[in-house]
């Protein structure tokens, strides 16, 4: 911000990319990989970029766990082969969960140098984490399900009848012998648990939808301290976060909103997300005396965004509570890369994994006082799979 007015310019364009490219005032330009990946492709663009082929460049990527394994940065190296990149992530992309067979050491040379979550929480930069397991169902009834269902019977009775079906009913019904979460055993081979064998309609149900949002709604005074902080609640799919909207719109009174994608179809019901997304932006704009349309979503994210963050045009909304949002609902938005020291709760209702868990439970995680002892984390979805998730990521990046 310093620096800016005299030599750094932001693109909120590839046409205005390749104008800064054209320029030899700037000396610092702030884009996204795509806008340069875009301007690398395009013929017409061809010139302006064979002009930087001889000359000595430097790239900094931020959040370089995110968008560096495809074909966008191989195309942008090949195009300014003297340049020299630079990585920055928080969470590097490691042998455990490589993507395209690659890691991030990979793709930017060796590490120069490691500050990790646990550096950082030991300093007292960031805060630590409190998660909490919420079970949705009973234990025993989605073991006897399994058991059930693996035996191929369809009562307890029927079960016990036959030899058969009785060795593998009580297989799946003893926790000694399958536990409730998978894990990859001495030998390197994975012994499935009950989760494994749930289908994934067992949470879309209504049964488990409703569980969570009542235990949102009951735990809300107090984690939110009466609605001073702020939560991101991060569901699995857009069908379910338009049906957590309504059903939180029906059951309690908390301001709520949710992001999503537009242009994603998570399963074919176009018009089940636009009629959710036309009615999520009315809803918005009634509340706030705003005027989104689904042509103006960008606007409507980085709205959402400065409000949640209490920036921009939002300086001072934590003094007008009618202003501010209580719950963000979203699926893959705001997980990543996006900073506010009012959110100090995270609701999961989908499964992560390594550099997705750690860096949407640092959404919560940002320093804030005394009031903000460290980032609450409440999951529902296969609880004790996630369980076993938060222990190897922590394991991985700490």
């Amino acid at each position: 911000n310093s620096f800016e007015k005299d030599c750094v310019d932001n693109t909120d364009s590839t046409a205005v990319l390749i104008n800064m490219l054209k320029s030899s005032e700037k000396k610092m330009i702030v884009t996204t990989i795509q806008k340069m990946a875009n301007a690398v492709k395009n013929p017409k663009y061809a010139a302006v970029m064979d002009a930087y082929k001889n000359k000595k460049v430097v790239f900094i990527i931020d959040e370089a766990h995110r968008d560096v394994f495809g074909e966008m940065l191989r195309t942008i190296k090949e195009t300014f082969p003297n340049a020299m990149f630079f990585g920055f992530t928080g969470t590097p992309i490691h042998d455990e969960n490589q993507k395209k067979m690659s890691t991030t050491s990979d793709v930017f040379g060796n590490e120069l140098h490691r500050y990790s979550i646990a550096d950082g929480i030991r300093d007292k930069n960031v805060l630590g984490f409190d998660p909490y397991m919420v079970p949705t169902y009973k234990d025993r009834d989605l073991r006897k399900a399994v058991a059930l269902e693996r035996a191929k019977a369809t009562t307890e009775a029927e079960a016990m009848a036959d030899p058969k079906k009785k060795k593998v009913y009580l297989h799946y019904m003893d926790h000694t012998k399958v536990p409730m979460a998978g894990y990859v055993q001495a030998d390197g081979s994975y012994l499935k648990g009950i989760e494994d064998y749930l289908p994934v309609s067992q949470y879309e149900r209504e049964e488990h939808q409703c569980a969570v949002v009542d235990d949102i709604l009951e735990n809300w005074t107090t984690l939110s301290h009466d609605s001073k902080f702020h939560a991101i609640f991060a569901t699995s799919s857009i069908p379910e976060a338009i049906q957590y909207y309504k059903l939180f719109k029906a059951k309690g009174n908390l301001k709520i909103t949710a992001l999503f994608d537009p242009s994603i179809d998570n399963n074919g019901n176009g018009l089940f997300k636009e009629e959710g997304i036309v009615e999520i932006i009315k809803d918005y704009n009634t509340r706030y005396s705003m005027e989104f349309q689904m042509a103006t979503y960008a606007t409507f994210k980085k709205d959402i965004s400065y409000r949640l963050a209490h920036k921009e045009q939002y300086k001072g909304i934590e003094h007008t509570s009618d202003q501010q949002i209580d719950l963000l609902i979203v699926v893959d938005q705001m997980l990543t890369g996006f900073d506010s020291k009012w959110i100090n709760t995270l609701y999961l209702d989908k499964i992560l994994v390594y550099e997705k868990l750690i860096q949407a439970f640092s959404r919560t995680n940002r320093l804030y006082g005394p009031e903000k002892p460290f980032g609450t984390i409440r999951y529902y979805r296969k609880p004790y799979t996630m369980q076993r998730n938060i222990e190897e990521a922590f394991k991985l990046y700490s």
